[in-house]
Order: C-alpha cells, then sequence, then structure tokens
C-alpha cells in the first residue's frame, strides 16, 4: 500500500491520504464542515472508503489511482457499522438506516466497484445488519428481522438473487 490515511477525532474532521515515496498529503474530504470517519481500505490497496457526516450520513470511495472521489450512497440518515469489502474487492456490502431509531426502515446495499452500480438487496420493511462477504466473493449473508426473529439471507453476486436460511430447529 503506497499510502495511508489520517482521521481527525474532532468534529469536523478531515481524510488524508499521504504518498510514502514523496511524503506529500493529500485532503480528499473536500468539505470542511463535516466529520469524517469510518474508514477501509479494499483489500486489493486501490479504494478507500469513508463515511462524512453531517445532517445525514454520505459514503464515499476515492480511487487511489485515479485519484478520485465517487459518492456511493448519499441518501441515508446512518450508515451502520463499517461497509464491507469482498475479498476480491470488487463488492462493498454497506447496511443503514434511514431514520434513527425506525425498526424497518434499514437497507443492504451491494456497491459494484467495476460499475458504480449500487443496489438495494432486502426486502423492504426488514431491519437488517451484519454484512459478511464470503471467501469466494461471490456470496454476501445478512442477517434481517422484523421483530425478534433473526432471519438470515444470501445474496448471489452472480446471479443477484436472495436466498434466505432456513430456520435453526431446536432439536
Amino acid at each position: 500500500v503506497a499510502d495511508i490515511c489520517e482521521e481527525a477525532l474532532e468534529f469536523p474532521s478531515e481524510v488524508y491520504v499521504m504518498n510514502l515515496d514523496t511524503g506529500t498529503l493529500k485532503n480528499i474530504s473536500q468539505d470542511t464542515t463535516r466529520r469524517d470517519s469510518s474508514l477501509g481500505w479494499s483489500p486489493d490497496g486501490q479504494t478507500l472508503t469513508y463515511v462524512s457526516l453531517s445532517t445525514e450520513s454520505i459514503l464515499y470511495a476515492y480511487d487511489h489511482s485515479a485519484q478520485e472521489r465517487t459518492v456511493v450512497l448519499d441518501d441515508i440518515e446512518v450508515i451502520s457499522g463499517l461497509p464491507e469489502w469482498s475479498a476480491d474487492s470488487r463488492y462493498l456490502g454497506i447496511y443503514g438506516q434511514f431514520e434513527r431509531g425506525v425498526l424497518g426502515e434499514s437497507q443492504v446495499y451491494v456497491w459494484d466497484r467495476e460499475t458504480n452500480r449500487l443496489e438495494s438487496i432486502n426486502e423492504i420493511g426488514l431491519w437488517s445488519s451484519d454484512v459478511f462477504w464470503s471467501p469466494a466473493a461471490n456470496q454476501l449473508l445478512y442477517r434481517g428481522r422484523q421483530s425478534d426473529d433473526g432471519r438470515m439471507f444470501i445474496w448471489n453476486a452472480n446471479d443477484g438473487t436472495t436466498l434466505e436460511l432456513p430456520e435453526r430447529s431446536e432439536d
């Protein structure tokens, strides 16, 4: 990895990348009125994601080679947890909610870095969380519930289908 990132602890904060060969810093935040946090490099070291907070959350992806910033998701109030990269660095799994504390308003998204396509993959009205990629990078496991039931789902990157896993039996 040729660059490193730094996160300030105070509000507002900014994200910088440093070229280790030249020692130069570059501010990739571009908005000094927001708090930037939840940094994460793709496994291939090509893309840095971060969440920019103010009254709503914006998820950005910074392409190291092109030195360009892309808005991945900007219409959500809270991005819960860290976005999760697939092992091949192609996909990013994201979960969040539209309104703080309102059960049933969360979404699970998958962003395809190659096509810059963002897709909502869970059913509306299902509180979803905890995204995990398979080692082969072609399936995303996420948890969903409507009340206290703990349902598990697998989204298949190859064909875009979602499968609900059977409930665990008590026997």
